[in-house]
């Protein structure tokens, strides 16, 4: 029976619109040094359960985060565009969400006029793809590996436009600032037991998630290696790779 996570429609459009900017949401580096066709095929299957728990994970934080991000659009302290009401209603909400660790709000020129996190001077983030693809699609949308300008530590952004009453024209970008050292899903990695590893890349090849030694590995670009390349060519399904991030591997895309 297919899993129900891949049948939803809501299931399959968030993960479509995180491969917009993830294409290897399943790309997962496994190395097996068993021995033998069954644990072979054993291997295979913990590769794909794997690959579902961790899509179901990352559309389980983007739906919590598109709906807050929908919730801030339309609160009267961000369509007024004022910053002191819009500073505590943003502090308020990052108490609340262990895995934000930043909420902002960004004039259509770019301009953060309201920041949960102190700021330390004006910030800028127009030429952000999360920023970029909000207004350019007018809905949700997904950020790629970055260092917050704001929070200085590795983040996944995500953005939803503001509407001016009863409009169309943009007047602000609302945005959430996911922590990588919380959404990794290390405990759902580790389950992979010794002999394994797994690593999650954006789609410029920069490593999301790693397991094990996240913070060696997070940020680090494996851009034109084997398995990038092949994950990039193949969405879905198991490929068998040589060399790439240290030696063989079954990679689950």
């Amino acid at each position: 029976m297919r899993n129900p996570i891949f049948s939803s429609l809501r299931a399959r459009l968030l993960i479509l619109v995180l491969l917009a900017t993830l294409p290897a949401i399943g790309l997962l580096l496994y190395n097996a040094y068993r021995s033998g066709e069954q644990a072979l095929e054993t291997a295979r299957g913990d590769a794909r359960q794997l690959t579902r728990d961790i899509a179901s994970g990352y559309e389980r934080t983007l739906f919590s985060t598109e709906q807050t991000l929908r919730d801030l659009a339309e609160a009267l302290q961000v369509l007024n565009l004022d910053p002191g009401a819009c500073k505590h209603l943003l502090t308020d909400i990052l108490a609340g969400h262990p895995y934000f660790i930043n909420l902002g709000a960004a004039r259509p020129d770019g301009h953060v006029f309201c920041s949960a996190a102190p700021m330390k001077g004006n910030v800028n983030v127009a030429d952000r793809l999360y920023f970029r693809n909000a207004m350019a699609t007018q809905g949700f949308a997904v950020g790629e590996y970055q260092m917050g300008r704001i929070v200085g530590k590795p983040v996944l952004i995500t953005a939803y436009p503001v509407f001016k009453h009863n409009t169309r024209t943009i007047s602000a970008v609302v945005y959430v600032s996911l922590d990588l050292a919380h959404i990794h899903l290390t405990n759902t990695m580790a389950s992979l037991g010794p002999g394994f590893t797994a690593s999650l890349f954006d789609g410029q090849g920069k490593i999301l998630a790693r397991y094990p030694d996240v913070e060696k590995w997070t940020g680090q670009s494996r851009a034109g290696t084997p398995l990038f390349t092949a994950a990039q060519s193949q969405p879905e399904g198991l490929i068998k790779t040589t060399g790439s991030m240290g030696s063989n591997g079954l990679s689950p895309t």
